[in-house]
């Protein structure tokens, strides 16, 4: 990566929560909205945490 990167990018892919598409597919969310978002913003955090870690650039 180096010193010369700006930015580093992290991405989630989840499985839908779509209530509409779920119901379409009948199947149920595998665990309620607000859980799910905030596990997924607990693990982006330590995703970045990590990453600015191990390329010093932790604040």
């Amino acid at each position: 990566m180096g010193s010369t990167a700006p930015y580093i990018r992290a991405s989630l892919d989840v499985p839908s929560q779509d209530g509409e598409n779920l119901a379409r597919l009948e199947e149920k969310r595998p665990v309620d909205a607000d859980i799910a978002l905030r596990n997924n913003v607990t693990v982006m955090r330590e995703v970045a945490a990590r990453l600015a870690e191990r390329y010093c650039c932790a604040a």
